[in-house]
């Protein structure tokens, strides 16, 4: 009986080893959903055949082997199981675990070229009994890590009896080779668990890495051959491969100024610079790409000199005169390394020579004779460049010598003409050509007769002025001026009164008096102030001219006078005018006739009043229409006094007004009612 227990049990571990080495390293999709009931079967047969006997699992390893590199692995091949004997179920249960499902991304022995990036996707199955959440990651287990990260937190929950996809980015190794690296889950509490009877085995990436394929890379070309310093040479290059066409770039160098081809269909072309003459060498570099290793050809190309370009950039000053020294300044140019060497300066009656710097470079040259000259400077070439020479043209004159010899009158006024002589003389020949004379308001220009001349300016303002005459030169002597101080003092001012409407006005009329100031130079400004009436103005004059108005109160002849005050550039002045002021109208009223009614001989109170415009009225009003009349003397232009009606009736009172010197009479009636 012992006998057929411990048979039954060999039996079932083998059973159970069969089962653990057709799952292989990581399992078949879905692996553990047909594990779990054969290994609850297992456990259950033991446990009915035996209570005595102790059994110890065969438990697979925890992790797969970790090497860098990996032969080529087999593919597992699962035996054939016998069908399992029906039994009353066991449960096996775990929190964290595992069941594989499959590979999504790069099944085993997918191949990428070196240091490629890819992502790795596997479906797994929660097949335990706790869910897993966002706190649960992917972690890195052994082998090859691939460039991935140390974990990789899961997106979210996946219950029990859920499957979910989880990846991981990763880099190929950049070496050619079988590369394998493990993963499993973690637990927040940083337990690792897999898929297998002992949730312990981790899942697998595994790939190839190509090797590069070798490459050809030719330069065909480098034009022009021979260049000069500074020209552009195109380099063109072809790179070749078996099996493709190289993509990628070429790196050209050897010259001063390289380039950077980028292939199309593996060939391309850039431009490079030499900056020295020689021979060179051109070295073409190829970078690889995903398929294609790196490569390089060479090729020579001769550099010539150049043909530099000298210039004269200045000769300061010009014109010069004799025995004066002449900075002489030169640049030479090349396409390529800058110029050197010396420059020979000629032309002049002493020459100089000049070493570059940068290219450039100046020197001191003196002529002893007046003319045109012409400078040249000769390049004599360097190691790069042939030589070249420049030229410019030059003048040396005599000196001359500008005097103003008057300016008349001086002190001159505002707008007064002043006449300016001037006389120009030198060493030789008569000096001809203009003298122009400035520092005026009106200036002018004097061509020469005999070496001298005169003409007109012109000062609008006072004050102290300064006068220039600048002589612009001739064939034979350098230009020349000279100063002269010049004073402008006050000018007379002209007034005139050009209206005062109306004329004649009357009393208390408002008259607009017009006046204008003139003066030979700038137009004048400041105030006018007009006097003679009994209301008088100040004008403030706009563009020399302006009115304001006044009131006369009283008839007759008057007289205005309009008085400018004066500016910085004029005197005052003024003037006057005649106005007559006739007698104006006047208005009388009766203003009250009290009592109204009246009783039958009783006296009534007439008041009236008398106004105009101007002065108020004098003199009498006469007050009829009553029994007898009554007059008023105007005291303050009001007056009143008593009439009687001897009869009952309606009357009408009349006020007659009999005037004054400024004013005309005038009348008021009203009517008066008697009982």
């Amino acid at each position: 009986m012992l006998m057929r227990k411990n048979s039954l049990v060999v039996t079932l571990s083998m059973m159970i080893l069969v089962l653990f080495s057709a799952c292989g390293g990581r399992g078949t999709p879905d692996t553990a959903a047909t594990l779990a009931p054969m290994y609850t079967a297992a456990a259950q047969t033991l446990q009915a055949l035996t209570t005595q006997v102790a059994l110890t699992p065969i438990v697979p390893p925890t992790t797969a082997p970790t090497p860098a590199l990996l032969p080529s692995l087999p593919t597992p091949t699962r035996p054939s199981l016998p069908t399992p004997v029906p039994h009353t179920p066991v449960p096996v249960t775990r929190c964290d675990w595992v069941g594989f499902v499959g590979d999504v991304s790069v099944p085993d022995g997918s191949v990428f070229a070196p240091s490629t990036a890819f992502t790795k996707t596997w479906r797994l199955k929660n097949i335990g009994t706790c869910t897993w959440t966002s706190s649960y990651a992917l972690v890195y287990s052994s082998g090859q890590q691939m460039g991935g990260p140390a974990a990789v937190n899961l997106l979210g929950n996946v219950a029990p009896g859920q499957m979910v996809d989880i990846s991981v980015n990763l880099t190929a190794p950049a070496a050619p080779g079988r590369y394998r690296g493990y993963w499993m889950l973690q637990n927040p509490s940083g337990v690792k668990f897999g898929y297998g009877s002992l949730a312990n085995k981790a899942f697998w990436v595994d790939i190839n890495v190509a090797g590069p394929k070798v490459t050809t890379t030719t330069i065909t070309a480098d034009t022009p051959d021979p260049s000069t310093p500074g020209q552009t040479v195109a380099v063109s290059v072809t790179v070749s491969g078996t099996g493709g066409t190289p993509t990628g770039t070429v790196a050209i160098t050897g010259a001063d100024t390289n380039c950077t081809i980028t292939l199309a269909s593996g060939s391309g072309s850039c431009n490079v610079v030499f900056n020295t003459a020689g021979s060179k060498t051109l070295t073409a570099t190829y970078s690889s790409d995903v398929n294609f290793a790196s490569s390089s050809g060479t090729a020579s190309h001769t550099v010539d000199k150049g043909v530099a370009l000298t210039s004269i950039t200045a000769d300061t000053p010009d014109p010069s005169v004799p025995g004066q020294a002449v900075a002489v300044s030169v640049s030479v140019l090349g396409l390529g390394i800058t110029p050197t060497g010396t420059v020979a300066i000629t032309g002049a009656d002493t020459n100089c020579s000049i070493t570059l710097s940068s290219g450039i470079g100046s020197c001191n040259a003196v002529f002893n004779t007046i003319g045109a000259k012409t400078l040249t400077a000769t390049y004599g070439g360097d190691a790069n460049y042939t030589g070249s020479s420049g030229t410019a043209s030059h003048t040396v004159k005599n000196t001359s010598t500008t005097t103003i010899t008057g300016d008349v009158p001086d002190s001159s006024t505002p707008g007064q003409s002043v006449v300016v002589g001037v006389t120009v003389s030198g060493t030789g020949a008569t000096p001809t050509g203009t003298v122009t004379i400035t520092g005026a308001d009106t200036n002018c220009t004097i061509t020469l007769a005999g070496g001298s001349g005169s003409c007109n300016v012109v000062f609008n303002t006072t004050g102290a002025k300064t006068l220039t005459a600048a002589y612009s030169g001739d064939v034979n002597y350098m230009a020349s001026s000279d100063t002269e101080s010049h004073t402008v003092i006050q000018g007379p001012s002209t007034t005139t009164i050009t209206a005062d409407a109306p004329d004649p006005s009357t009393p208390g009329q408002s008259v607009a008096v017009s006046v204008t100031v003139s003066g030979a130079g700038i137009t004048p400004t400041g105030t006018v102030i007009i006097t003679g009436a009994d209301t008088n103005c100040t004008i403030t004059l706009v563009s020399g001219s302006g009115s304001c108005n006044v009131v006369f109160n009283t008839v007759g002849a008057k007289t205005l006078t309009a008085a400018y005050s004066g500016d910085m550039n004029y005197a005052g002045s003024s003037d006057t005018e005649s106005h007559t002021v006739s007698q104006g109208p006047s208005t009388t009223t009766i203003t009250a006739d009290l009592p109204d009614p009246s009783a039958a001989g009783g006296t009534v109170t007439v008041s009236v009043t008398v106004s105009g415009a101007g002065a108020t009225p004098t003199g009498t009003v006469t007050i009829t229409g009553a029994d007898a009349p009554c007059t008023i003397t105007l005291i303050g232009g009001s007056g009143s006094c008593n009439v009687v009606f001897s009869a009952i009736g309606t009357f009408t009172l009349t006020a007659t007004y009999s005037g004054d010197a400024n004013y005309t009479g005038s009348l008021d009636t009203k009517s008066h009612i008697v009982n």
